[in-house]
């Protein structure tokens, strides 16, 4: 099945922004690679995977015209910002 993301933001000029919203992710590789490649052939330049532990970002640098433009700069620890710990895996938000 092609990679869709969950959130794209769009802009009059076109996608500004997608973002991959899991609960977990078992492959991070694989789903990190399907961004880029997604970034790459929407020309957008800002993309997201979160979970509710961590949260990374990348950017396209359109330096090439493959996912190798894109670039994870960086990661954050999202824990510190739940009130509660965040659900464990299956469980709803």
């Amino acid at each position: 099945m092609a990679f869709q993301p969950d959130i794209i933001i769009t802009t009059p000029d076109g996608i500004s922004l997608v973002a991959e919203a899991k609960v977990t992710l078992p492959n991070l590789k694989r789903t990190e690679e399907d961004l880029k490649q997604y970034m790459v052939g929407m020309q957008c330049p800002i993309g997201l995977l979160i979970t509710p532990e961590r949260m990374w970002l990348y950017r396209d640098s359109y330096t090439t015209r493959s996912s190798q433009s894109v670039q994870r700069v960086g990661e954050f620890d999202l824990r510190p910002l739940w009130r509660r710990p965040p659900p464990s895996q299956g469980a709803p938000f």
